[in-house]
């Protein structure tokens, strides 16, 4: 783990794209105003799937939070266009060309959105408190959130109402002044 780059460092001043795991994204081809970003950031398992899909390939950092080490592992080397910042939202994993670890506390974001201590923060949420508390970007743009309204662009289904709170993250979003695409 790189422990003097932080993530912040790395977005500071810069107009940022999160890019979320929406089906949303499938509804119109979003390629070049993905790749329009000065750094964009994907989530979990989408970076193994961007060549299927017209949702831009530019990815300058993957957040991932995913538990176990060969899901990690797989996803990384299926795919096609490697991040060379690898964040992991958890516990520190060493993987890619530089690999840090997103300074969020948990209890943190919970608190900020208003869920209990048996829920979780999604990847995309905390990364969204952590650029609006930690970050300094110029901007900060979302395109494919829907609180997991639908299923991911690769999945038929989803489970994230059972660690989530889709509502409070769903309001979360709401308050915050961020540009949602």
């Amino acid at each position: 783990m790189n422990k003097d780059i932080k993530l912040s460092d790395l977005v500071e001043g810069k107009n940022v794209l999160l890019v979320g795991n929406s089906k949303s994204l499938l509804k119109k081809d979003y390629s070049q105003l993905i790749d329009s970003y000065e750094f964009v950031i994907r989530f979990n398992l989408s970076i193994g799937k961007l060549n299927n899909y017209n949702i831009g390939t530019k990815c300058d950092a993957w957040i991932f939070a995913m538990c176990r080490e060969n899901i990690i592992n797989s996803t990384y080397s299926a795919a096609q266009i490697k991040p060379r910042v690898c964040v992991r939202y958890g516990d520190p994993f060493n993987i890619g060309e530089v690999n840090i670890n997103l300074d969020v506390k948990k209890d943190d974001v919970r608190k900020e959105i208003g869920i209990s201590a048996d829920m979780y923060p999604s990847t995309g949420i905390a990364t969204i408190w952590y650029m609006l508390n930690k970050a300094k970007p110029k901007s900060l743009s979302l395109i494919g959130f829907d609180s997991f309204k639908s299923p991911n662009f690769y999945a038929a289904s989803t489970n994230a109402h059972l660690c989530h709170n889709l509502d409070a993250e769903a309001e979360y979003i709401k308050r915050i002044c961020v540009t949602i695409l």
